[in-house]
Formats: structure tokens, C-alpha cells, sequence
């Protein structure tokens, strides 16, 4: 619930953005304006269900044909954004259908609105950006947090995509601390669960972790196939420049099945990311995760490269077997 403060706050920035839209499609002001009352709300809600997400709006100037478009709502906006349509065409009677434009991505809005002469509206978790005629991001506006003025850093802990491994060293303290009984069989003796695949499972909390903690990238797991031989477990790829860097994980220790995995796991992540590197030449970078599930007195063990190789590196996590409470009473 917004204060009154941020009601007023809120009811400036929307005329300040409705001028400019108003602008771009030549219509009075107080019909963007009425407009806008009714598309934030729906944004609200959606942002309130189903998290942050990107997609973008290409705002027409006629309205959309009722055979071939939809009344916008939350749910119906999920229902495409789920299945991977990022780019909509939005009416002023808040009806949508799929754009031609297939990336959401700012420079392909950037260049579809400015080869079009049309505007659009880029939504990227709270933050909405209009691009005019020209292709410019000449407005900005938090429709979840109206005072704020700058972009706002997605999640608590969010940090750009460049500086993803500062990220995944925050996971042990920050996430998988209150995973416990999701990922120990049995604690004291320190055996990972196996009703699942061991790994599936880390793999699925660090694809969770850096969605919730990165804020300039798209994060996928289980990516597809590269030259059609293996699949990376995690994919970034950033969402100004294409980049990508791709995450192999793996675990060492002891789980519920009997599978046991030692130092070698490292190496053998190691050996799998140079191979995808070597076929996709176009990754930024390769990292190997691998999680430590071994006895206590394996923590201080340490792992070093016989040599650096280009463009990947690795990162071990302890997975801690102590509650956060048994840590801070000294067990």
C-alpha cells in the first residue's frame, strides 16, 4: 500500500510520463493518463505474483483487433511470459497480443522503436523505461516504488552479472543455510539427501540464487544442447550485451544413495567447461560450482590450478551441516 506521500509522488511521475507518450502518439495527455491508472495496477499485481521478470510493450496508436488480442491482466501476461513471448503489442484499451519484435532484450527494443517510429514501454522487474521514436530511453519510472529516482538493484543481495562469483560465495551464508533439511539426509554424519539427484537439486537453488540476485542478466538452467553433444547446467546471459557465461555444477562428499565424490569432481567440472568453451567460442566465461558435503576436516583443503586457463574459473562451497542457531551457540 502506497503512503499519501508516495500516491503524490506516484501521480507526478505518471503525468510526467504520460506527457511523453502523449507526445510520441500525438493524443491528448489525459487519455495516456487515464490509460496508465489502469495499466500499473495490472503491473503491480503482476510483479506481486510472480516476481521480476523482463518484457516490453510496443505501444499502438490504433486499437488491436478482438479476434486476434487479449484483455490484459496478470495472469494472462504469465501465460505468455511462461512460454518464453517477452514482446507485446499494447492497445489503449489495455488489450495485447505478440509483437513481431522477438527479444525484450534493451538494444533490439532500442532498434525495433527507433526502425518502426514507434515507442514502447520496457518493463524489467519494478522499473519501466519508455523508448521513444528514436530509440531512447528518454523516461523512467518504478511503478512498485514510486519515489525511487535510480534503477533499482533487484533482490537484497543483487549484483551485476560481472560480478557473479562474488554472488554465488554469498549463497553458502545467505541460502543454503536455511536449506538444511533440503539438502542432508543426515546431518551429524553428514550425507546428502538422494530422494532427488543430489545435484539437480544445488543445481536448482544456485539457478534460484542468481535469478533472485542478479540484476542485469537472464538466467536459465539446463540451457539445451551445445554443439549438440552435452547441456550446460546454467546459463547467463546479459541483458544490454549478450553476453553469456555458463556454470557447471558438481558435489563432493558422501549422499543417501552411497555415491560418494572426492577433489576429482572439481577436476572432471573442470575438464567438462573447457570442452564447452572450446565449442562455444562465444561464452564470455566458464565457472565450475562444486559444493563440499565431506567430513569437517576436509574444509581447509585446498584446490589450485596447475595453470590458469582462459576464461573459466571455479569456486567451492561449504555446505554448511549447522543451523544458524547451533552456529551462533558454538556447536
Amino acid at each position: 500500500m502506497l503512503s499519501g506521500i508516495d500516491d503524490a509522488i506516484a501521480e507526478f511521475k505518471i503525468k510526467s510520463l504520460s506527457a511523453n507518450i502523449a507526445g510520441q502518439l500525438m493524443l491528448p495527455e489525459i487519455d495516456i493518463q487515464n490509460w496508465m491508472k489502469k495499466l500499473f495496477p495490472v503491473l503491480i499485481g503482476f510483479h506481486a505474483k510472480y516476481g521480476n521478470r523482463q518484457f516490453v510493450f510496443i505501444i499502438c496508436n490504433s486499437l488491436l483487433s478482438p479476434e486476434n488480442s487479449e484483455d490484459l491482466n496478470k495472469d494472462i501476461l504469465w501465460a505468455f511470459i511462461s512460454r518464453g513471448i517477452e514482446c507485446f503489442c499494447i492497445d489503449l484499451n489495455l488489450r495485447i497480443t505478440i509483437a513481431e519484435l522477438s527479444s525484450s532484450e534493451m538494444v533490439d527494443v532500442s532498434d525495433y522503436c527507433y526502425s518502426n517510429k514507434i515507442p514502447s514501454l520496457h518493463v524489467l522487474g519494478e522499473d519501466i523505461h519508455l523508448y521513444n521514436v528514436a530509440g531512447r530511453s528518454v523516461a523512467f519510472y518504478n511503478f512498485v516504488h514510486p519515489q525511487v529516482s535510480t534503477r533499482t538493484r533487484i533482490g537484497l543481495n543483487a549484483r551485476s552479472y560481472r560480478d557473479y562469483k562474488l554472488v554465488i560465495e554469498e549463497q553458502g551464508p545467505k541460502q543454503l543455510i536455511n536449506k538444511i533439511d533440503e539438502i542432508w539426509h543426515d546431518r551429524n554424519k553428514r550425507i546428502l539427501i538422494a530422494n532427488r539427484q543430489t545435484e539437480k537439486i544445488l543445481q536448482t537453488f544456485l539457478a534460484k540464487w542468481l535469478s533472485d540476485n542478479i540484476y542485469d542478466a537472464r538466467v536459465v538452467a539446463e540451457v539445451g544442447k551445445i554443439s549438440g553433444v552435452d547441456r550446460t547446467d546454467i546459463e547467463l546471459t546479459s541483458m544490454s550485451t549478450g553476453d553469456h557465461l555458463i556454470i557447471e555444477v558438481k558435489w563432493m562428499g558422501k549422499n543417501a544413495s552411497g555415491k560418494s565424490y572426492d577433489i576429482d569432481r572439481l577436476k572432471e567440472g573442470i575438464r567438462q567447461v573447457c570442452a564447452y568453451l572450446d565449442r562455444e567460442p562465444s561464452a564470455l566465461e566458464g565457472c565450475v560450482v562444486c559444493y563440499d558435503g565431506r567430513k569437517d576436516s576436509t574444509q581447509n583443503d585446498t584446490f589450485t590450478l596447475d595453470e590458469p586457463i582462459a576464461r573459466l574459473d571455479y569456486r567451492i562451497v561449504w555446505l554448511e551441516s549447522r543451523s544458524g542457531s547451533e552456529i551462533g551457540a558454538g556447536n
